[in-house]
């Protein structure tokens, strides 16, 4: 017993001793934060036909908590085909907490050749430029809704016991045909919206973006991550080039699904074709890919977004959108 003892206590000096000299080798370490000076930031997203709004902030170091700053003396000029347009104010829209520079003497146009120019006290003169694009061709649409009903078991675990669930699925096939122009690259998205009118609220609509299907691989192949093995796509709002169907009148099959509880609610859904710019396609195609987050051991790396703001960073482009009402013909499966 008497050894055993002595053996205890020759190992607790030894795991002092050595723990000694380990906390002697510490050696403090300052970490370096890159210091980055703000830039102007520009967020300009607007529609064919459709109010022209322009939000200001600058940038801010990706790990800060604090809000964007917003930015409310500058000097912002646009110019249409080369003619400045007047009447720019600076203010809230609706119930928008973000400040906006609208303009109120325009709505882009097809082919119209807008220039930006942002001067904001103490910084370089931040510019864009960008072209409307024309609106898409589309052809040969069709659209048939159905009910998928389906059964299957599931453990009640108040009562304790395996039970039958029995419910329904409305779908709706839509098909159509893209007309892409054969004279110049095309970049388009596509979108579902659906109208919708919710029982709590009086006389209150919303329009919101469906999700939908697309199995198609020629497409889906570019950008988005698919499930090996797969050409699915599921989203709300999917994005291509022209480049592997250039110049082709392209057949594209999409599935609506919508369970019956939200379905009642909604009672006109639209198929949403825009033509984008390239910049606009670069910007949405890089911030589809931040979506995967790459993680380190640092945390999630952040992702390089696309812009085309020189002296500053953002985006400036104007889509023009196709919206078609879907007359969908009831075929009950």
């Amino acid at each position: 017993m008497k050894n055993i003892n002595k053996i205890y206590t020759k190992l607790f000096v030894v795991l002092f001793a050595c723990s000694a000299v380990l906390l002697s080798c510490e050696k403090p370490v300052d970490i370096q934060y890159l210091d980055m000076d703000p830039k102007v930031v520009v967020e300009s997203v607007s529609e064919v036909d459709s109010v022209m709004d322009i939000r200001l902030t600058y940038s801010r170091w990706f790990l800060s908590n604090e809000s964007f700053k917003e930015i409310s003396d500058a000097d912002v000029i646009l110019k249409v085909n080369g003619n400045v347009v007047d009447d720019i104010t600076y203010g809230k829209i609706g119930e928008s907490e973000k400040i906006y520079y609208t303009v109120n003497s325009y709505v882009p146009k097809e082919n119209d050749e807008l220039e930006l120019t942002i001067q904001v006290p103490g910084e370089e003169v931040v510019t864009s430029s960008c072209v409307v694009p024309s609106k898409p061709e589309v052809s040969d649409l069709n659209a048939e809704e159905y009910y998928e009903y389906r059964e299957y078991e599931s453990w009640d675990y108040m009562m304790d016991t395996l039970v039958i669930i029995k419910d329904s699925n409305y779908s709706a096939e839509v098909s159509f045909v893209l007309n892409d122009n054969p004279d110049k690259h095309n970049y388009y998205k596509i979108e579902v919206l659906g109208v919708y009118d919710h029982g709590v609220y009086v006389n209150h609509q919303a329009i919101e973006n469906c999700y939908f299907e697309l199995d198609d691989m020629l497409l889906t192949s570019d950008i988005y991550t698919i499930v090996e093995g797969s050409s699915e796509f599921y989203g709300n709002e999917f994005i291509f080039s022209d480049e592997k169907i250039n110049g082709q009148n392209y057949p594209m099959k999409l599935k609506i699904s919508n369970y019956d509880y939200y379905h009642e609610y909604c009672h006109t859904y639209y198929l949403k074709i825009s033509e984008l710019t390239e910049d606009m396609y670069r910007f949405l195609q890089t911030k589809t890919s931040s979506s995967d987050e790459l993680n380190t051991m640092l945390g999630a790396e952040p992702t390089q977004i696309f812009s085309n703001i020189d002296n500053g960073i953002g985006i400036f482009a104007v889509s023009s959108p196709k919206l078609i009402k879907l007359d969908i013909n009831t075929n009950n499966k």
